[in-house]
């Protein structure tokens, strides 16, 4: 929904914002200046908050510089990209509180090239929004 922005610059976004919780994404638009748009010079640092009572929550753990952080400007031609800094969230490290793989009826005796049933338990710290890959390196099978 709808999320008021602040700062310096929040009146080039018209002091608002779109949050998609579903698709983790903040979208701002540079508003209509007269007839046409207000042009935000190369080089300027676009500077904005928002506020605690939008009720943003952090999540429990983000790394300093977090790879899963990503901004864009499609229409400026500025594709997908990490942010250089971001700040850190929590002394633990993001990780599986349980990750557990099993293979086969419990107690059978396993034999190589055997069709078997195979059953992945994992139990992450962080939320996993929606569209997350999980990638599961099995070398040998």
């Amino acid at each position: 929904g709808s999320i008021q922005i602040s700062g310096a610059n929040a009146p080039l976004v018209g002091q608002q914002g779109y949050w998609d919780a579903e698709a983790d994404t903040l979208s701002l638009q540079v508003i209509p200046k007269q007839d046409d748009f207000e042009v935000v010079a190369a080089g300027k640092e676009i500077t904005f908050y928002i506020e605690e009572d939008q009720n943003f929550r952090l999540p429990f753990a983000m790394y300093e510089n977090d790879p899963s952080f990503f901004v864009s400007i499609p229409r400026a031609g500025i594709a997908v990209q990490n942010f250089e800094r971001t700040a850190r969230v929590n002394r633990v490290d993001k990780t599986f509180t349980i990750s557990e793989l099993q293979y086969g009826e419990t107690g059978a005796v396993l034999y190589p090239n055997e069709v078997l049933d195979l059953t992945v338990i994992i139990q992450p710290n962080v939320n996993l929004p929606a569209g997350s890959k999980i990638r599961i390196m099995l070398p040998g099978f």
